[in-house]
């Protein structure tokens, strides 16, 4: 019997990497025929040696103009024409809406289309970012009348928000907590003596939450400031290097730019902060507690499911709300046992909801019960 072929359409290629790879390794470990489309932009050894049969997609993340738009469908159509695939696994917006649609044309038997968040689009205001909203859930809309489609979120709130648009059915629906990280990789270890570090580690865009968490080193005493991440190049909301720049010459931060090994970041951290305005459900949450550290997030959609609390793993300010977030921040940064406690707690925490087995498992599961559905049909 033929192996199934799975297809995975991605944009940006470095986000298939950072939280999809494993799950196309455990994929290829159960027997798929796994293909990645992915844009031109670097593929690391990791991806290239795994094995995986690599296609070339010309894909932008923004819209850079209708004829790239047109192009980069009809290049979605020829591939899939081509390789057939049973399943097909779409990840971010455009992936979403232009394979989507033409897996409807092409009569894929099988369609999971993920949500990382709802991003930017759905938390904007004024009348272009409404016209921009009404767009996409339109296309959303017509992304799921494929009759064999599960959509999968990372949250409760995106489950809310899809379903009274109109997107998805509660049959649709599948919830599956991030994209998990393998514990056995990160250490929990004593924080280092001195000053306490605190740490926000992201791309470097405006609904991280970068500028209040400037604002509240400003504001904090006794601490150690670090900032981890690249320019977001292409994002309208990217910070700019020259104003990361001057924050580090005033003396507010350091910044150490983009961290190939987070786990050696969070063990010479103190606390973790990510101030952002909305999540799916933050990797780099669950790898600051799967390292036994404290966490000042925001009460908003993917972050609060950060925080355990029966057991205090951390702190949930309001979104925006500085002088919450820089009050919170000194609490832990004024007491080291409440910072260990909590640290302990965000562990365990990250042992019983976010461990990478259980998302891989659930997510094989889905691809299982398409194709038992198709062979139904």
């Amino acid at each position: 019997m033929a192996a199934v072929k799975l297809l995975f359409l991605v944009n940006p290629g470095w986000f298939f990497e950072s939280h999809r790879l494993p799950l196309a390794l455990a994929a290829k470990e159960a027997g798929y025929e796994v293909h990645l489309a992915l844009p031109g932009d670097p593929v690391t050894e990791a991806v290239t040696e795994a094995g995986f049969n690599i296609h070339v997609i010309p894909m932008t993340r923004q819209g850079a103009s209708l004829k790239s738009e047109i192009r980069s469908l009809w290049e979605i159509y020829k591939l899939y024409k081509k390789i057939r695939p049973e399943i097909v696994h779409h990840v971010t917006i455009k992936p979403v809406l232009y394979g989507s649609l033409v897996a409807r044309l092409l009569k894929i038997p099988a369609v999971v289309n993920a949500f990382s968040g709802l991003g930017h689009v759905f938390i904007a205001k004024g009348w272009k970012a409404g016209i921009r909203r009404f767009l996409i859930s339109f296309g959303y809309k017509v992304a799921f009348k494929h009759p064999n489609c599960i959509g999968i979120v990372q949250n409760l709130d995106d489950e809310r928000v899809l379903q009274s648009y109109n997107v998805l059915t509660s049959a649709q629906t599948v919830l599956i907590k991030g994209s998990g990280v393998d514990l056995s990789k990160y250490d929990v270890v004593p924080e280092p003596e001195g000053k306490p570090v605190v740490t926000l580690a992201s791309r470097l865009i405006a609904e991280k939450g970068i500028n209040e968490f400037i604002a509240a080193a400003r504001i904090v005493k006794g601490a150690r400031f670090m900032l981890v991440g690249d320019v977001d190049e292409g994002n309208p909301s990217a910070l700019r290097e020259d104003e990361i720049r001057q924050w580090e010459k005033l003396g507010l931060i350091d910044w150490l730019g983009f961290s190939k090994d987070i786990n050696s970041t969070f063990k010479n951290s103190s606390i973790v902060v990510l101030p952002s305005y909305r999540e799916g459900l933050p990797k780099v949450l669950i790898e600051a507690l799967a390292c036994g550290r404290p966490i000042v997030t925001t009460d908003t959609a993917g972050c609060r499911e950060m925080i355990d609390f029966n057991d205090p793993n951390g702190i949930l300010v309001p979104v925006k709300d500085v002088i919450d977030l820089a009050g919170s921040i000194q609490k832990l940064v004024n007491d080291r046992e409440k910072r260990v406690s909590m640290g302990l707690s965000g562990r365990k925490w990250a042992e019983k909801n976010f461990a990478i087995e259980t998302v891989l498992a659930d997510t094989l599961d889905v691809y299982t019960k398409l194709v038992d559905h198709e062979a139904k049909l």
